[in-house]
């Protein structure tokens, strides 16, 4: 169904929805939100963090950057991860991989994290937003969307490529 304009096609209730989750994700979830919070949870400098150090201290608090992008921000792709953090989109899918992998291990961390981004934001945040049928609806109803933030623009970028 169209508007009276024919220009864009009236959002149904539920896309509408879906898109304020996405914006919500992106306005918590953003590149520097998440590194901020990995970096002070792991105790690790910024710029090391996001620096070419390879130690295994430092490549647990990457991926758990990886991880809170790709898991949380359901409508970016492992390339659009991959173009914000200029990594390739395979370092993204190990990193999320490996750190899935110790996700037990990892909990304590995951949920200081999770506690810096809320204090951080002033918003609560649930994990039912980040499962993988979460993900499959977001990604159905906001194919078409036209992004809006930073990044947003580089998520586009990355997909058409």
């Amino acid at each position: 169904m169209y508007s009276m304009d024919r220009q864009h096609p009236m959002k149904s209730e539920q896309h509408r929805l879906a898109e304020e989750r996405v914006a919500r994700a992106a306005r918590i979830f953003s590149l520097e939100n998440c590194i901020k919070s990995v970096a002070a949870t792991y105790r690790i400098p910024t710029d090391v963090l996001i620096g070419p150090l390879r130690t295994a201290d430092v490549a647990v608090a990457r991926w758990h950057v990886y991880w809170l992008l790709y898991s949380f921000r359901l409508e970016l792709t492992l390339q659009a991860v991959g173009a914000m953090l200029d990594k390739h989109h395979t370092t993204i899918l190990h990193g999320v991989n490996e750190f899935e992998k110790r996700r037990k291990k990892y909990k304590f961390m995951i949920d200081k994290v999770i506690k810096h981004l809320e204090e951080l934001t002033g918003e609560r945040i649930s994990e039912v937003d980040s499962t993988p049928q979460a993900r499959k609806e977001i990604v159905s109803e906001t194919e078409n969307a036209t992004p809006q933030g930073e990044d947003e623009a580089i998520t586009a970028q990355s997909r058409s490529r």
